[in-house]
């Protein structure tokens, strides 16, 4: 049986930030085969948070690549100086799916380090096993984005990311 690590990102929740931002993620940088939100990934055998872990070196590449990251929400810390250090100077970026937890110390790191936080209001956001929504989760979410930061804290804002998820289906199905 899959462990709470092992969750998934819903798609539309992918689908959805690439649609309101206008990028497309390269690759998954906290993944397995089974939870994988993009067809490049880092494993947890390939250890993203090793000494030597590059995440750009996945993919070979003319133009900035664009990481996703929803990490163990167990141990969330180690993640944050990572995105920041494979992003600060590459002209890369990292997305990560979080806890909105400003109480604890990964939080404060995040406002340190991050270029912008979107706190996801409306309502929780299920997370997934095999394609199943499970709607356990009891806590709010966050969006963070690291990329070329300068000294300022992170910029806050709220995002009702389920109101968007709504236009853009709306806009699909008018291209289509």
């Amino acid at each position: 049986m899959a462990g709470k690590q092992d969750y998934e990102t819903p798609r539309w929740v992918i689908q959805t930030i690439e649609w309101r931002f206008g990028i497309a993620f390269d690759v998954d940088v906290a993944a397995s085969k089974q939870n994988k939100r993009c067809h490049l990934f880092i494993s947890e055998e390939d250890d993203a948070l090793g000494e030597s872990s590059v995440w750009g070196g996945v993919v070979t590449h003319d133009h900035p690549v664009t990481f996703w990251c929803n990490p163990p929400y167990s141990n969330v810390m180690p993640w944050i100086p990572m995105a920041y250090e494979n992003t600060v100077f590459s002209g890369d970026e990292c997305w990560m799916l979080l806890k909105n937890d400003s109480s604890t110390k990964w939080y404060q790191k995040c406002i340190a380090l991050a270029d912008e936080m979107y706190l996801i209001t409306g309502k929780r956001i299920s997370f997934e096993i095999d394609g199943v929504p499970d709607p356990g989760n009891n806590f709010a979410s966050m969006l963070v984005r690291f990329r070329n930061k300068d000294d300022r804290p992170a910029r806050v804002e709220h995002w009702d990311i389920f109101k968007d998820n709504e236009r853009r289906q709306s806009v699909e199905a008018i291209e289509e």
